[in-house]
């Protein structure tokens, strides 16, 4: 009437009078749309995972033959027809008859193009999207039927309990109640079922009781007060989503990226760490703001109260689940657990409890000053989370600042020359000696290749990390974790730095040119710190750099796709009851992240494997008269991925089941792969040896494999029960301290031999300077360079192999496992280890 009989600002004037009146507000009017602008995104969602599901792909489901393309289920003159895009267009076509029956000519036009439009849009869509689709519509009418019925609530109350009862009628029938879990689970469906019927037969007694038109009023004769806004509930509520952002999307995640940036960080100073804490927190807005205050936000005001409480619980339970609840381990940048284990059911129970607790502790809380307790303490814990996440990135941030500079070269990174001695020290990260053979015998061709080699299959690391294990490869026995700890006056990052310096130090003073390419935590950094070296007359040292990476695709969008996706679902992890944690790990996949990994590798990978595919480019050989030492740190066999076989070459996709199969009935001696993460690390350890075998066909061409020295060694070897009986501290075994130790000295030629001393990779540095540098002492400690094969051996069983665990004292932190004596002999023998004690 105001907008017929007025115009101008008279007319503004008025309507604003009006709706304040009324207290309705012009935007109320999209309320009604809200519903169906909250199922377009999901909409979407479900048309490009179903569009595109390899689980679909040859799928039949009844007269269906494949889901994962049109159904085509009629011919017609040589004509196929898809059925069931058609059935959807009918199903459409019925609603819009229903809902507009009484709506103008234009309208019902309107309704019945948009069928026609999606019929001619999905009409060549999988049968599996169209049925999904189709079902969806038939779900979306029956229910609209439903609620234009007098009382929709009893008749959906009818449908859930039949639908309850139907279920575990159907379970029973087929036989599918064999398991107690899956018994309980049936019934407990069933019950949540009925559980709406129940509730509407109790609330109609109740209601005839108080008479069929009692109205609610609050004593004054006036309604229910509960639909007034009530903004000290929405003040809770928002302050709930921001502290539950926070805890997820920021507090979680920046924690794991602070405790080692540089994990985040495959290409050095190319990536930003932060960036992908950045977006766990959007997407934790997203889940906890936006979305659930979406929802709050359609309730109604005694809903949103009765919201707001549990809600705030829950927030509660997930700080106190993040404190309580046992650490997850070691992760690698894709949050995946090095030595993931099962909550057995007395944690679960106990975490249970305590969780209980809280809960009772939260609901108590309520009960003082009207809940104020409860706004104190969420205010409270959301001003701690916040600035704990600030403090994080500051130290995110200074850890970056203090990482080095990346160093390459722009050219060949070794020289090796045809009229000097060459020494090369090649170290494969987690190598492990036991597969050699197999490897071997697997690719024959390998023999001729590695024509001169000795292999040590007896050979002993003193841990199964890096960080204990590598400097003894580069300064001998001085630089054993029981040796680097009797040295307490000193860092260890100092002993560390000069355990690298060693050999450069004292082969540079016998006039050779050195060459270190990757020298693994220089500096006691995750970025080596190429600076250590400085002062070492001829000597380069230098990064790996990405030159070589372009040839195997690009993989780190996919990666860093992925990390994103299990970095929220790590921090839900950390945050949900231990019953849910074996639920959402999913054995590291985080319910789905295979699908962003689906034709990528890892870029940390395809990075150290490039550089070995291309040793050849990498080195140049000389005519200089010149002495020679190339030190090279390769994590190709470290950083492992399954590779297509039998070439054991990178591949996007990679399906060896047809090899094996042809494989396994002459495969005698070769050893069993039970473990997934070993197989990746076979495959790995056979593709390292093959790049070799082409480098040294290289040097053979060019005349330098005869004046060179090769050690082939690894820090550690790789732990897998299945492969051994010696079971140690923190699940480990014997197989984790046998390395890959193989030697080629001047001259040799012939099959490579087997030889059965024992020998430790703290010998290295001995091999090296053999016969070239006379009675060789480290200049750090004045002791002498030398092999050391007498009496027992010391080693650690410790896991803790971050340096941010290492940096805190002069001496190796092992108090998570015990240390063991070693007697010469074989190590898979379990009479030679005897356990000396913390």
């Amino acid at each position: 009437h105001i907008r017929k009989t007025f115009k101008g600002e008279e007319r503004s004037m008025m309507l604003f009078h009006y709706y304040r009146q009324q207290g309705y507000r012009p935007w109320y009017a999209l309320k009604g749309t809200i519903s169906l602008l909250l199922q377009i995104p999901f909409f979407i969602a479900a048309y490009g995972f179903l569009s595109e599901l390899d689980l679909l792909q040859g799928a039949p489901f009844h007269i269906i033959r494949d889901l994962g393309a049109p159904d085509g289920l009629l011919t017609l003159g040589g004509v196929t027809v898809n059925v069931l895009p058609v059935l959807m267009t009918a199903v459409n076509v019925i609603s819009g008859m229903i809902y507009a029956k009484k709506a103008p000519l234009s309208e019902k036009v309107q309704i019945y193009g948009i069928a026609l439009i999606f019929l001619v849009l999905l009409y060549d869509s999988p049968a599996g999207l169209v049925m999904y689709w189709t079902m969806n519509n038939v779900f979306s009418l029956g229910k609209n039927i439903v609620l234009k019925r007098k009382d929709p609530k009893r008749i959906a109350a009818v449908l859930s309990g039949l639908a309850g009862i139907f279920f575990f009628g159907y379970m029973w029938l087929r036989g599918k109640l064999y398991e107690p879990q899956i018994t309980a689970f049936s019934v407990l469906v069933m019950i949540v079922c009925l559980l709406p019927a129940v509730l509407t037969v109790i609330g109609r007694r109740k209601k005839t009781g108080a008479g069929e038109n009692a109205e609610q009023t609050d004593g004054t004769g006036e309604a229910d007060p509960g639909e007034r806004p009530d903004p000290v509930s929405r003040l809770q509520f928002f302050l709930t989503a921001a502290g539950f952002a926070g805890l997820v999307g920021a507090l979680i995640p920046l924690t794991v990226i602070s405790s080692s940036p540089a994990d985040f960080m495959p290409l050095g100073r190319e990536d930003d760490p932060l960036a992908i804490a950045g977006s766990a927190f959007l997407v934790a807005l997203g889940i906890f703001l936006i979305w659930n205050g979406v929802a709050w936000f359609l309730l109604k005001e005694k809903d949103k109260k009765t919201w707001t409480k549990a809600f705030t619980l829950l927030f509660f339970l997930a700080v106190l689940g993040y404190y309580v609840q046992p650490k997850t381990g070691m992760l690698s940048e894709l949050l995946e657990l090095f030595s993931y284990r099962k909550a057995t059911p007395a944690e679960i129970g106990v975490n249970l409890l305590i969780l209980a607790a809280g809960l009772a502790a939260g609901l108590f809380l309520y009960r003082f000053r009207e809940g104020r307790m409860v706004r104190y303490l969420t205010v409270l814990l959301l001003i701690a989370i916040y600035l704990m996440s600030a403090g994080h990135i500051v130290r995110t941030e200074r850890i970056i600042a203090e990482l080095p500079k990346e160093q390459t070269a722009d050219g060949p990174v070794f020289h090796l020359s045809r009229d000097g001695k060459n020494v090369a020290v090649i170290m494969l990260d987690r190598a492990v000696s036991r597969f050699v053979p197999y490897i071997f015998r697997e690719k024959p061709e390998l023999a001729e290749a590695f024509s001169g080699f000795t292999y040590y299959p007896d050979t002993m690391s003193y841990a199964m990390f890096t960080n204990f294990g590598m400097p003894a490869i580069f300064g001998g026995y001085d630089y054993t974790p029981a040796r680097t700890n009797a040295r307490p006056e000193l860092s260890l990052t100092e002993k560390h730095n000069e355990a690298l310096k060693l050999m450069p130090t004292l082969f540079s003073e016998a006039g050779y040119e050195v060459d270190f390419l990757n020298p693994f935590y220089a500096g006691y950094k995750e970025i080596p710190d190429l600076s250590v070296f400085d002062g070492i007359p001829g000597m380069r040292a230098y990064h790996e750099d990405s030159r070589y990476l372009s040839a195997y695709g690009d993989s780190r969008g996919a990666y860093k796709e992925a990390q994103r996706h299990n970095m929220v679902c790590f921090s839900l992890m950390r945050v949900l009851p231990l019953v849910c944690r074996d639920w959402l790990y999913d054995s590291g996949d985080y319910r789905g992240t295979l699908r962003f990994l689906k034709g990528t590798m890892r870029t940390e990978f395809l990075l150290h494997y490039s550089w070995l595919d291309h040793l050849a480019d990498a080195t140049e050989i000389t005519q200089d008269g010149r002495d020679h030492l190339m030190l090279y740190d390769n994590q190709t066999t470290h950083d492992t991925e399954n590779l297509r076989l039998p070439d054991y070459v990178p591949s996007p996709y990679v399906d060896n089941e047809e090899y094996i199969r042809q494989w396994e009935p002459v495969q005698e001696g070769i050893m069993i792969l039970e473990d997934p993460d070993t197989e990746k690390g076979y495959e790995c350890n056979v593709a390292a040896y093959l790049l070799l075998a082409k480098w040294f066909e290289y040097l053979k061409e060019n005349g330098v494999y005869d004046n060179t020295r090769i050690i082939l060694v690894a820090d550690h070897g790789d732990s897998d029960p299945r492969l051994t009986d010696t079971e140690l501290d923190n699940g480990l075994d014997a197989l984790a301290f046998n390395p890959l130790l193989m030697v080629k000295d001047f001259g040799a030629d012939g099959p490579m031999e087997t030889d059965g001393s024992y020998m430790t990779n703290a010998d290295v540095p001995a091999l090296a300077m053999e016969g070239l540098i006379d009675d060789p002492v480290n200049p750090f400690t004045g002791n002498p360079v030398e092999m050391r094969k007498d009496g027992p051996q010391t080693v650690t069983a410790s896991i803790k192999c971050r340096l941010e665990e290492q940096t805190k004292g002069n001496v190796f932190d092992t108090s998570d496992a015990s240390w063991y004596e070693v007697t010469p002999g074989d190590i898979y023998d379990s009479a030679n280890w005897k356990e000396i004690g913390p």
